[in-house]
């Protein structure tokens, strides 16, 4: 099966960490899928490219929609097709993450002087002023808003230290 950027469970490597999937989230993707295209149904075998995975750019990357080939990726807003809507009507984000006990909205945002931990990243931020900062990882140096932080990593990848 052809499963674009999963390399095991040992893998510090995988392509969907992008997304802020475990090796097992991603396995439960696949799985909830059965290993098909969320769309046209075509076999991760079959797919030329392989199957890949899809998610609400506007949300964020965590909000991960399901699997998708390429043909059905690259045109998936351009179909009418009963399929389609389906498929957008209900993303697996919606149903996987909350069942996890994690939640999908950021909390409001912490005074200025609070810290955050992201342990997933083992990223810590210190807001100051309208921004967050990067305090651990001299590779992070542009400040993020409490929006972006919350769209790039996930609001429940989010740990409040201190406020």
């Amino acid at each position: 099966m052809t499963l674009r950027g999963h390399k095991g469970p040992t893998s510090k490597t995988c392509t969907h960490r992008k997304y802020q999937l475990t090796c097992e989230d991603y396995d439960a993707l696949v799985a909830h899928h059965h290993g098909r295209c969320g769309v046209c149904g075509i076999a991760a075998d079959t797919a030329p490219m392989g199957l890949f995975i899809d998610h609400e750019s506007v949300v964020g990357d965590w909000a991960v929609r399901g699997l998708l080939c390429n043909r059905c990726n690259s045109s998936l807003h351009h179909m009418s097709s009963p399929e389609a809507a389906a498929y957008l009507a209900s993303p697996w984000y919606l149903t996987a993450l909350p069942a996890k006990g994690l939640r999908l909205k950021a909390e409001s945002e912490p005074p200025d002087g609070a810290v955050v931990h992201l342990p997933a990243q083992n990223l810590t931020w210190e807001r100051t002023g309208r921004h967050w900062h990067c305090t651990n990882n001299a590779r992070r140096r542009n400040p993020l808003s409490w929006r972006e932080l919350n769209r790039r990593y996930g609001p429940f990848n989010i740990r409040v230290l201190s406020t």
